[in-house]
């Protein structure tokens, strides 16, 4: 199985089934992760009306690496 780190924190992800939080690291990520859906923080752009790649936001991996994962593309969240 391929590494994979999760997309909330980049920590290195245990594979299930030893981890019921997968793909995510901990519940505590999964729980911001939610958070972020529910807040309109992510938005899945509308392929029906997108001409080309241009219109779509850009996201947090590069074209190049899936792996290569940038930290700025993620939404700004402070804990309560």
């Amino acid at each position: 199985m391929k590494r994979t780190r999760c997309p909330v924190c980049q920590a290195w992800v245990v594979p299930p089934p030893r981890n019921s939080c997968f793909p995510f690291c901990s519940e505590r990520c999964r729980r911001i992760d939610l958070g972020n859906w529910l807040d309109g923080a992510y938005q899945v752009p509308d392929m029906e009306h997108a001409d080309n790649h241009a219109d779509w936001p850009e996201g947090p991996w590069t074209d190049d690496d899936p792996d290569s994962f940038k930290l700025s593309a993620l939404p700004k969240r402070t804990m309560h």
